[in-house]
């Protein structure tokens, strides 16, 4: 009897063993299920009017494309298979945004499927765990690799009064994790998988009276043109210079990039929009027609932003 007794203790304890070898394993599986994000967040350069701002006021938002390739594995239980965003890496973003009164949101979005956002509240309590995690995408199958793609979009608000006029605040790079399921009580996957990378961009508040641009000269005179003579009807060309100068001081020196445009108020374009079919006074074409180049001679597209150049901007004015 005693000889039976311990044959069936054996047998339970035995039991015991096999149940929680089963439970590791399909703890490990669920772990091996990765997302790989592929690209980059570029959030280009946010440009922004200096001013009064109220708490609440919104001052961009920026949606860019992402795109992800989930591979699931076997299991036996655990949280569904859907794509996962996860904020855990984000701090370098909301420090820099908290300490200068500035706050977001973050909606994603996966093909059609209904958006799903993190509001400032949830981004900022994001950082103790992988409990800053919500779920976005389709149901997948388990062993299954999926090519996905979606969107996120950052919604940059005031959130506490600011009255910044000329001021450029420098977000850090981060990374932000696209996971395969809801790691929350499980953990994130065991193998390694490759963050979404944002990169570092800046916002910049710039009052409307911080620049003037000058033109030198003025005035351009080309002289008559007789279309009589066959020797007035060569081309002509007058040198002028274009320059960016700033009128206020800044809170902190940074670099700005500067642009131009030539617009034609409603004249005739010709020439992929290089050059401005001309009027004489009587409004009607006289066969003249007039191009801007830049110092590499190519002709600048008029009603066109084109790039000049970066400006240091700094505390004095008159730079």
């Amino acid at each position: 009897m005693t000889g039976r007794l311990f044959n069936m203790k054996s047998l339970i304890l035995s039991g015991v063993f096999l149940f929680f070898t089963a439970c590791n394993s399909a703890r490990a599986a669920l772990d091996w299920s990765y997302c790989d994000a592929s690209g980059n967040v570029a959030l280009q350069n946010i440009n922004i009017k200096g001013g009064n701002y109220s708490s609440g006021d919104e001052l961009a938002s920026v949606t860019v494309p992402v795109s992800y390739t989930c591979h699931t594995s076997f299991k036996s239980y655990g949280p569904d298979y859907r794509a996962t965003l996860n904020l855990y890496n984000l701090e370098n973003f909301v420090n820099t945004l908290k300490s200068n009164g500035l706050a977001a949101d973050i909606t994603v979005q996966e093909g059609s499927s209904a958006p799903v956002t993190f509001t400032w509240r949830e981004i900022q309590a994001g950082f103790s765990g992988w409990s800053s995690s919500k779920v976005f995408g389709q149901w997948m199958d388990q062993n299954k690799t999926y090519n996905l793609s979606g969107t996120l979009t950052f919604r940059i608000f005031i959130d506490q009064v600011f009255t910044k006029n000329f001021f450029n605040i420098n977000i850090p790079g981060n990374t932000i994790n696209i996971l395969p399921y809801d790691p929350t009580g499980w953990g994130a996957p065991s193998v390694p998988f490759k963050s979404l990378t944002m990169s570092a961009f800046n916002i910049r508040f710039i009052p409307d009276n911080s620049g003037r641009v000058i033109i030198s000269p003025s005035v351009l005179r080309m002289g008559r043109f007789y279309t009589e003579y066959k020797e007035t009807m060569v081309p002509r060309e007058i040198p002028f210079t274009v320059t960016a100068q700033q009128n206020i001081g800044t809170l902190t020196p940074f670099v700005a990039p500067l642009a131009i445009e030539f617009r034609t108020n409603g004249l005739m374009l010709a020439d992929a929009d290089s050059s401005v079919t001309l009027q004489n006074t009587k409004g009607e074409y006289n066969g003249f027609r007039l191009l801007v180049l830049d110092e590499a001679g190519t002709p600048v597209k008029f009603n066109t932003k084109a790039d000049m150049g970066n400006i240091s901007l700094d505390n004095g004015s008159g730079g």
